[in-house]
């Protein structure tokens, strides 16, 4: 049996620091309005602007990435 887990999210900022992607860990998340499609964190724009890049070239072997 296979299994995986969600450590994190990918926040794309093309509205607050020019188009980067960021790694936000699933421990910052609050509340997820799925019917809105809004996800609240517990961290403000600096703490995001300062978060780890998402480099998707490390990803593209995931068949959901192709």
């Amino acid at each position: 049996m296979e299994t995986w887990q969600v450590v994190g999210i990918v926040v794309d900022t093309h509205n607050w620091f020019g188009g980067k992607k960021v790694n936000i860990p699933i421990v910052h998340i609050r509340k997820i309005e799925w019917s809105d499609s809004l996800v609240f964190l517990d961290i403000n724009k600096a703490d995001i602007d300062q978060s780890q890049l998402f480099e998707e070239d490390s990803y593209r072997h995931l068949p959901m990435l192709k």
